[in-house]
């Protein structure tokens, strides 16, 4: 409302002002993210438009045309990532940057004193057990044998007897550590039973002539 007035008189007088929505670009909400490896990034959950504008996106590799990248092992280091984002009125070309930490991979077992899971043995055998791992974070490696739950060895190889009392289905199993991650591995062991020959017990005898 205007009002114009000689000190005596005055006249009124009332406009419309309409004020026109004025479009604003979209916004990168973060600069610098740090994830681990094994994680998936979401570009488009770092951008948000303040007039929920619907949002077109353009997207270089590694991640896909929606935005999204499931990192791996090997991927760790520092990525600088540049993408555009188009409100169909402003295109903008966004830059972070994406640490990638490392993530400890867990021993591999590459290969063992049996590549079956069932073994067949006697009694009175010795079973010698080994398995070959490698740790690609190059961390020290530990070993656990276990025979029927019970420890046996604690290095990469070993010996275990069988004596004449093992017959039956037992369960070896060894476990690799790295101090952060473990592998396993288990093996079925079939102990057959082995006849022994009757044993004599001679103890001295004396008799006399004619008996």
């Amino acid at each position: 409302t205007i009002t114009a007035s000689d000190g005596i008189n005055s006249t009124n007088k009332t406009i419309l002002l309409v004020v026109d929505k004025k479009n604003r670009q979209p916004i990168l909400n973060e600069n610098k993210i740090s994830i681990k490896e094994l994680q998936t990034i979401d570009l488009k959950s770092f951008v948000s438009d303040p007039d929920n504008d619907i949002l077109t996106f353009k997207f270089e590799a590694p991640f896909d045309n929606q935005g999204a990248w499931k990192t791996n092992y090997g991927d760790s280091g520092q990525h600088n990532i540049k993408f555009q984002v188009s409100d169909e009125e402003f295109t903008q070309t966004f830059a972070m940057e994406v640490d990638v930490t490392p993530t400890n991979q867990a021993p591999k077992i590459k290969s063992s004193f049996s590549d079956k899971e069932d073994v067949i043995t006697a009694e009175n055998n010795t079973l010698n057990y080994f398995v070959n791992a490698e740790d690609l974070d190059k961390n020290p490696l530990t070993y656990t044998w276990q025979w029927d739950g019970k420890n046996i060895g604690n290095k990469a190889s070993g010996s275990y007897y069988l004596n004449f009392d093992s017959s039956g289905d037992h369960l070896l199993s060894v476990t690799v550590n790295d101090g952060s991650s473990s592998s396993s591995q288990e093996w079925r062991i079939q102990v057959d039973k082995t006849n022994r020959a009757p044993k004599l017990a001679l103890l001295p005898l004396t008799v006399k002539e004619g008996e």
